[in-house]
């Protein structure tokens, strides 16, 4: 997908958060909502209150692998603020002084007490062609 500048220059006002900051968030808001009482919905992040916080933690994990392969640089990751958008996340990477962006679409592989007729090729299948 071609980037316009104009989400470049989005990307660039969004606020960031860090893998490992990330991470923490996400195993404490995980833990908070295993706390209480809950359905197998709920503990599978499926509500629609819920999605920013699937967001980041799949945001997070992704970022954290970045990270690993590129340990010497710094990154971070926000979450895109339209929800009906080809991206999910925007991914900062610095290096030598110089900020680059990633945008991500972030795809799921559904639960199978969910959707157990949901196949990997079929979403491979849904992916737009290069």
């Amino acid at each position: 997908m071609p980037i316009d500048p104009m989400m470049r220059e989005r990307a660039r006002t969004l606020e960031y958060l860090g893998p490992r900051k990330g991470c923490v968030l996400a195993l404490l808001t995980e833990g908070l909502a295993q706390m209480g009482s809950s359905t197998l919905l709920s503990r599978l992040w499926r509500r629609r209150s819920q999605r920013p916080y699937l967001t980041i933690r799949q945001a997070a994990t992704f970022c954290s692998g970045r990270k690993c392969m590129f340990p010497d640089e710094r990154w971070a990751f926000a979450q895109w603020p339209e929800e009906d958008s080809p991206v999910d996340v925007v991914l900062r990477r610095e290096r030598s002084g110089e900020t680059t962006f990633e945008f991500v679409q972030l795809k799921e592989w559904v639960p199978a007490e969910l959707n157990s007729e949901q196949t990997l090729q079929s979403l491979l299948d849904r992916l737009p062609r290069r």
